[in-house]
Parts: C-alpha cells; sequence; structure tokens
C-alpha cells in the first residue's frame, strides 16, 4: 500500500514538473520572430510539440519500468 501510495506522488510530481518545464518552454520560445525560429529549424505551429517533447524527455516517469526479458522478444 505505501509503495502504490508512494509511486502515485511521484507520478503526480512527475506530470507537475513536465507541464512546468513545457510551458517554461513554450513561454521563450513565443518571445522569439519567425526568423529566429525558421533559423533553429522550428515553425511556430510547432512550438508546443517541441515543447511538450522536452519536458517529457527530461521528466521521464520512470515508476511503471518494466523489465522486459531479451529471450521473449516476439512471444509477448
Amino acid at each position: 500500500m505505501t509503495q502504490t501510495l508512494n509511486n502515485f506522488f511521484k507520478k503526480v510530481i512527475n506530470a507537475y514538473k513536465r507541464n512546468q518545464a513545457a510551458n517554461e518552454t513554450i513561454n521563450e520560445l513565443s518571445k522569439l520572430s519567425d526568423r529566429e525560429l525558421n533559423d533553429i529549424g522550428l515553425a511556430r505551429g510547432d512550438i508546443w510539440y517541441v515543447a511538450h517533447q522536452d519536458a517529457a524527455e527530461r521528466y521521464e516517469d520512470k515508476v511503471d519500468a518494466v523489465y522486459a526479458n531479451p529471450n521473449l522478444r516476439g512471444f509477448v
């Protein structure tokens, strides 16, 4: 029970951190002009996706990591 509750709080905290990081990235990239965004290879429509991808990579939720047996690849 304690481990389940602990995992729940870790997930909530990670979700909060992911959202905060994504919002910060969105705010900073939104300040750039279209030309500046083009210089770094982005369009204005890509900002949301890039921000959330970056945040997900930085704060990935490792609570539910599952061990995958390489010997069972293709059978499960």
